[in-house]
């Protein structure tokens, strides 16, 4: 049985209880107006269409009794499952045909569902699946089926008629296979037949086949729309359309893209509300359909974007024009087909940034020596970068040095490589080549290299390479050998012969870049201020920023931009503050480093109010060092008002003998690991914070919401957890002490916090013989509230799933705590995340 509170437990409670007031101070429970922000803007992201349909139902749906599966790789029979998923307000779930993958079965393992629907026969989802559903306790396994796609979709009809749909039905072009074409009308209309409990019937091109014609008039319906233009649905089938019903319609435009905005406005029309927006890429139709089910469950709009064209497509100025009177912008797809361009454009909208002025200083124009002139001024000066690109620009700052530039000036780390494009030929291999490239890259720095793969990932060992080459806006694959260039996308750098070898013709890719700076700025200064820039495309080494303030002390970080850096954005150093800041697709990592400098200084770093977002694109290991931001060795470091998403890694992490380090007021969402990970830390204090949808693709404890992993004195307070693979995992190996006492699970007190249980159970995990540890008296979690199914265990403790009156009577946790439906909405934490981030557009 637990004792009474431990005098560490105490002296934490004050600690908490001081910086609450503290933060209350400075951040108001109710932000003001010009804080508040117009619409939120969340993006669910996946690799492929089961992760893409698996991140959605976990968010969506906090508890359902009944999924839809359809085949994640043919479209066939999956066109018709949107209006099914609403009348059985059930999740979408996307499968192979033979196997369900790993994140759908520890979906449905979170589920527990008693029913499953099934889109297609055998051919499409085979009964290895049934039978790996009937393991899973899903009693009710009913399949949609017909001989073919037609007859499925009739079948579907009958379905969504006895289960309540009254809404005319609607016909679409069924044919195509695989990703081909034939899916865009069917899927473009998913949310609103779903809205209107309407069907979705499948025709030929140019014939209305018998099994849609049959199922027409047994049903009776009045009228029918055909999704569209003729070159989907032509008159042919019009005509017959007329022999059978009152009314025959027509939704369409002159492309998909427009055909989606006729939609979009007929289900405004039709009582729809613009006020919760679901963007989806029209050239994928498994993120697509997905949304389209989603945007009908939570009353939103299906819009097809093109991922070509933002700027100047008609999608975005329907999205703009939508935008005054939005609660909500969602978009579902992954950042290579669906830009992130998007995303930054909508967030700054939704609080528009004040007017830059820069203030008088000395210029340095687009051209100039950037070095030279500051050298040619004494310490202390203010450089202002006027608008424009800066090529190349590497500055070693001085001691109070100011460095911010004008509305539009950028310091790029890259070179053009135009000239060398122009004389690419294909050699007998049939590879494409670019001659002339004598950039010669470093290798990586020796004191960071732990094994011959210098952290990669497998598979991705040749991104160890200190550069990057780009085609437009994407950032290209690199191949450690010829022989493993096997695919578009991908790249080899042949140092020695000075050429870079591609499976595409590099004239049809767009601009190609090389990155080949290290840096932009880097020195031992003091008191350096770096404001208002935006930095891109630097090749900074592994564990190094484009902006590296390692050595010096007191540099102040503020209002600046840092993108698509080979490592790392920013590394700070003793005393630095990195403030109100965009640091996003970064190779390796958004923050890096710690307090401690070469003559040992070390004075607290301050992270604050920044959007760290989509970092660790190139396949750096997470558990090495890859994500979102992470400090190690610090004093009282702290994280505040942070937007930390999407990042390949955790999200905001402390590691490695950090003292008294404190999480407050974040928001951690959609990062690969843990949304915050204290990593052999002590005195952490993590309070406020949102916490939510992180850990989809990690493995064990990593995946975490918090995970608290060998850190003594930890408190976790006042936080929420939705929609995370675990929520909270203390975790105890038994290793060596540390600089500050001794690496383990003590003083650990949770309390207070909001806890809802999506897939895995919260709860601490000792890996050594130590079982009188899980009763050690200054372990305690109290007064929490969880959000669980009634039928679903609470805990993991003592190497076993516990029940709510185990873990409060044996193990003495949580008298006073509440279980709550998991449907419940959760609360507001005292000093919620408010801040909308810093970018340049």
């Amino acid at each position: 049985m637990i004792a009474d509170v431990s005098a560490p437990r105490l002296r934490r409670t004050v600690l908490s209880t001081l910086l609450l007031i503290a933060v209350l101070a400075v951040v108001p429970v109710a932000p003001v107006a010009a804080q508040d922000p117009g619409w939120a803007v969340e993006r669910f992201e996946g690799t492929t269409g089961e992760e893409v349909s698996t991140t959605v139902a976990r968010r969506v749906w906090p508890d359902t009794d009944t999924v839809v599966l359809a085949r994640t790789d043919e479209f066939a029979d999956a066109l018709s499952a949107a209006p099914i998923t609403a009348l059985l307000d059930a999740p979408l779930l996307l499968t192979d045909r033979d196997a369900m993958p790993r994140l759908v079965w520890e979906q449905i393992e979170h589920f527990a569902p008693r029913r499953a629907v099934l889109m297609g026969g055998t051919a499409a989802i085979s009964e290895d699946v049934v039978a790996e559903l009937r393991r899973w306790g899903v009693q009710t396994i009913e399949r949609i089926a017909g001989p073919n796609r037609f007859a499925t979709a009739a079948a579907a009809m009958d379905f969504v008629r006895a289960n309540g749909g009254d809404g005319d039905p609607f016909l679409v072009r069924g044919e195509g296979a695989g990703h081909i074409g034939g899916w865009e009308d069917a899927v473009a209309v998913s949310q609103h037949a779903a809205s209107l409990g309407a069907p979705v019937l499948l025709s030929r091109v140019t014939d209305l086949p018998d099994e849609s014609a049959a199922a027409l008039a047994a049903d009776g319906a009045d009228t029918v729309t055909i999704i569209g233009g003729e070159a989907a649905v032509n008159q042919d089938v019009s005509d017959q359309l007329w022999a059978l019903v009152d009314r025959v319609d027509r939704l369409d435009g002159v492309s998909r893209y427009h055909t989606s905005i006729a939609v979009a406005d007929a289900a405004v029309a039709a009582g729809g509300v613009t006020d919760n927006l679901w963007l989806v890429n029209g050239e994928n139709w498994q993120d697509a359909l997905v949304a389209g089910t989603a945007a009908a469950i939570t009353d939103g709009v299906l819009l097809y974007v093109n991922p070509h064209v933002w700027e100047t497509s008609i999608g975005r100025d329907w999205v703009l024009a939508a935008l005054p009177g939005a609660d909500r912008v969602n978009i579902v797809g992954h950042r290579d087909g669906l830009p992130t361009t998007i995303d930054f454009e909508l967030v700054d909208r939704a609080m528009p940034r004040p007017a830059w002025t820069p203030p008088a200083g000395v210029r340095i124009s687009p051209g100039d020596n950037a070095q030279a002139v500051v050298d040619a001024h004494p310490e202390g000066t203010t450089f202002v970068f006027t608008a424009g690109e800066h090529q190349l620009v590497q500055v070693v700052p001085r001691d109070g040095d100011r460095f911010t530039g004008e509305e539009g000036a950028v310091l790029k780390g890259s070179i053009s490589l135009a000239p060398n494009v122009a004389q690419a030929f294909q050699d007998e291999a049939g590879r494409w080549v670019i001659p002339g490239v004598t950039f010669d890259p470093p290798p990586p720095p020796s004191t960071h290299v732990e094994d011959s793969d210098a952290g990669m990932e497998s598979g991705r060992e040749g991104e160890a390479i200190q550069t990057d080459l780009f085609a437009g806006r994407h950032r290209l694959t690199h191949t450690g050998t010829v022989e493993t260039l096997t695919r578009v996308g991908q790249w080899h750098f042949d140092v020695a012969g000075d050429r870079i070898l591609l499976l595409q013709d590099p004239a049809t890719l767009g601009a190609i870049e090389l990155s080949v700076a290290p840096w932009a700025f880097q020195s031992a200064a003091e008191d350096v201020e770096i404001d208002h820039l935006t930095v891109n495309r630097y090749a900074s080494q592994s564990k190094a920023g484009a902006i590296d303030a390692h050595n010096g002390l007191r540099w102040f970080i503020h209002h600046v931009t840092v993108a698509q850096s080979k490592s790392a954005a920013v590394r700070t150093g003793s005393g630095a503050v990195v403030a109100d800041s965009r640091l996003v697709h970064n190779g390796q990592i958004g923050i890096t480093g710690g307090d401690h400098r070469y003559d040992e200084t070390q004075s607290p770093v301050s992270i604050l109010r920044n959007e760290i977002a989509f970092n660790g694109e190139v396949g750096y290991r997470m558990g090495w060092e890859a994500g979102g931001a992470k400090l190690t060795n610090t004093i009282d470091s702290v994280f505040e008002q942070n937007w930390s998403h999407h990042n390949r890694g955790a999200g905001l992490w402390c590691d490695l003998d950090c003292a008294d380090p404190s999480w407050i007021s974040n928001l951690s969402e959609h990062n690969y690991a843990a949304g915050i990970l204290i990593e052999e830390t002590s005195g952490a204090l993590a309070h406020s914070n949102i916490v939510r949808t992180n850990g989809a693709l990690a493995y064990g404890d990593l995946g975490s919401g918090i995970w608290v992993a060998n850190s003594p004195g930890v408190e976790l307070a006042w936080n929420v957890f939705e929609s995370n693979r675990l929520p909270i995992v203390a975790n105890h190996n038994g290793i060596p002490a540390g600089e500050h006492g001794n690496l383990e699970i003590a003083e650990l007190y949770v309390h207070d916090n909001d806890i809802r249980i999506d897939a895995y159970l919260p709860g601490l995990r000792v890996r050594t013989n130590e079982p009188q540890r899980y009763y050690r008296d200054d372990i305690v979690w109290e007064d929490n509230v969880y959000r669980l199914r009634a039928d679903h265990t609470e805990h993991f403790w003592m190497g076993r799933k516990v029940t709510v009156p185990e873990w409060q009577d044996e193990f003495g946790h949580d008298r006073n705590g509440r279980f709550l439906d998991v449907n419940v909405a959760a609360f507001q934490p005292p000093s919620p995340f408010t801040t909308v981030p810093y970018g340049a557009s």
